[in-house]
């Protein structure tokens, strides 16, 4: 994904107030109407979101969800998981601030991170700090946006967040977004961190990348979002199955073009 030719700029923050979308950040109105309606296109969005990390996460793990949102990896992960979030919510089990995290040296089998790293003012430093709560071996499953240009080209359409790719997202100490704003979501973090699995490993040589996935072209539009919401269609899930299989292969294809999200497993090592 070569970004220097692309039509879009290269940083780009909206101003808030100008977001199109609908209720950003509300998490019990997400999840109190997902488990209402169960509608299709965003169950197969999150089952697929999710599903990809039950492997890791093995009946006797101490798991942990750090930046939970609505509670959905629950639904669809099939293990005991402790939801953790900024914000006490019925759902959520412990309350703290992802860049304080409370848990001590190597307590930790497996760290789930959905939509939470591209909204971390210092992700380096914040992998530093699960690294440090991993048991040798564990895991840490990370869910984030890929800077496609389709998915580049809806955020400035909606005007929902931004990016940039004039930061340094390796130094531990320096801001990726606004740090003054716990909504700056960076969406550039993930092609940033990962776009070379060498130089990410030099500078977090703890950990080893252990899977790294594409996805979401079609299905991110028609599910309608997960807390921010647009408009979307019910669809019947035979019609859904066709239209992820069609994703699958366009992701495949371009991922810098098509895919809107990457999936990436992060294992520790040493002892």
């Amino acid at each position: 994904m070569r970004w220097s030719t692309s039509p879009l700029p290269r940083t780009y923050f909206p101003d808030h107030a100008h977001n199109r979308m609908d209720s950003e950040g509300d998490l019990l109105a997400a999840r109190t109407e997902f488990l209402a309606k169960q509608p299709n296109n965003l169950k197969l969005l999150l089952k697929n979101r999710y599903g990809w990390m039950e492997k890791y996460v093995k009946p006797d793990s101490i798991a942990v969800e750090v930046g939970a949102g609505s509670g959905f990896s629950s639904e669809f992960i099939e293990r005991n998981i402790i939801l953790t979030e900024i914000s006490p919510y019925p759902w959520v089990d412990i309350c703290f601030d992802a860049t304080n995290i409370p848990f001590g040296p190597k307590t930790i089998d497996v760290i789930i991170c959905a939509n939470v790293l591209h909204h971390i003012a210092t992700p380096m430093k914040f992998l530093f700090d699960l690294h440090g709560c991993l048991k040798a071996g564990g895991y840490v499953l990370i869910n984030e946006a890929n800077p496609s240009f389709l998915f580049l080209l809806a955020l400035r359409m909606m005007q929902h967040e931004g990016w940039s790719f004039d930061v340094d997202v390796f130094d531990p100490t320096a801001p990726v977004n606004d740090p003054a704003d716990p909504w700056s979501g960076n969406n550039a973090v993930s092609y940033l961190m990962f776009r070379d699995s060498t130089v990410f490993q030099e500078n977090a040589r703890g950990f080893e990348v252990v899977h790294d996935g594409f996805a979401e072209c079609l299905m991110l539009p028609l599910s309608g979002g997960v807390t921010a919401k647009t408009k979307s269609v019910e669809l019947p899930m035979t019609v859904l199955k066709i239209v992820d299989w069609i994703d699958g292969k366009l992701c495949r294809l371009s991922p810098g073009i098509f895919a809107m999200r990457r999936s990436i497993a992060l294992r520790k090592r040493g002892v």
